[in-house]
């Protein structure tokens, strides 16, 4: 795409000469990544001479793409000459100082902007999560948090994942359950970060707990998750159950890989459905289903007898996914 983007960008220049901020903002939009530093440079040098170093988009795109080259000093120098900026020149640079591990000067823009009266995007605020993380900057990624309430981001996966390695790397295990209790379908980065948040902070059981559930949703780790998993299993001392855990993921793989070929091939399971005679009336419930007559009043009554078992000391789908990954590890 970049590629493209300086072909037509050259072509334009012959044609038409001096080219609108427009041009300049696509142009060095498609450039920003290290690969095209340089070409970057080049079309930097082309927007000075054209005169439109003044228009805030322009510096907006430049002060990105320097950010994302990792030229953070030139990325600086061009937000500090900016005498208008707005809400995507404080985000550039935020995200920039984020993405390349300086934390704590990322954290102070954030405060800045703030104090300046702009409200920042959600890429933002996955930005300052991410700094609060390296950091163990609690008070503000509790800020940033907020914020996200406020504009409803916080369903956005992206943003649930954010939220729940900032808290259990800063040590908050339990609102980082809740963060990832709050979406319906976790991915994978979502689970991994879950567990290596727990075995972080020494909740080795509770790791290997959440990696039974994860299985249990034929969800297929990577290399990070099962680093997680086998340190929780070298954390208690156990060998045994980390070569039976890795054995499990391997049966678990190839559940996985036939599935997709029978979704390939147009093979079908049949649904899941089951039926309870209640005064002379038949009620079918399939899986999945929301058009019974009273799905309301069932789905009501299901949420209290969930909280009265929690009111009671049992955790719903905690202690039945234990139980199911202790009797496949035999501990």
């Amino acid at each position: 795409m970049a590629r493209e983007a300086l072909g037509v960008f050259g072509l334009m220049r012959l044609v038409e000469g001096n080219l609108n901020e427009f041009v300049f903002t696509s142009v060095l939009s498609a450039l920003a990544s290290l690969e095209f530093v340089d070409s970057g440079k080049q079309v930097h040098c082309v927007v000075v001479k054209n005169g439109v170093l003044g228009f805030v988009s322009v510096l907006n795109a430049l002060v990105t793409m320097y950010a994302k080259c990792g030229s953070l000093n030139v990325s600086l120098m061009l937000f500090e000459m900016c005498s208008e900026k707005n809400a995507i020149t404080w985000s550039a640079l935020i995200t920039g100082y984020s993405q390349a591990g300086d934390s704590h000067k990322a954290l102070k823009l954030f405060c800045k902007m703030h104090y300046a009266g702009f409200v920042p995007s959600e890429f933002t605020l996955v930005g300052v999560l991410n700094a609060c993380s390296d950091v163990a900057g609690i008070e503000e990624g509790k800020q940033a948090h907020g914020y996200l309430l406020k504009s409803g981001y916080e369903t956005q996966i992206y943003i649930a994942t954010a939220l729940v390695d900032m808290y259990a790397k800063c040590g908050f295990t339990g609102d980082a359950r809740k963060g990832f209790d709050f979406l319906l379908e976790p991915d994978l980065v979502l689970w991994t970060s879950i567990i290596a948040g727990n075995v972080q902070n020494g909740k080795n059981e509770e790791a290997l707990s959440l990696y039974g559930r994860m299985q249990m949703h034929e969800i297929l780790p990577n290399e990070l998750t099962m680093a997680s998993v086998l340190k929780a299993c070298s954390n208690l001392a156990s060998l045994e159950q980390g070569k039976q855990i890795h054995a499990r993921t391997i049966k678990l793989a190839d559940v996985v890989r036939v599935r997709r070929m029978m979704k390939v091939k147009g093979v079908r399971k049949e649904t899941g459905c089951s039926w309870i005679e209640l005064k002379n009336h038949v009620h079918v419930f399939v899986v999945g289903d929301q058009i019974h007559p009273q799905i309301g009043e069932i789905q009501e009554a299901i949420w209290r007898l969930r909280k009265h078992m929690k009111d009671e000391g049992y955790r719903p789908g905690h202690d039945s996914a234990s139980m199911s990954l202790r009797s496949e590890i035999g501990s």
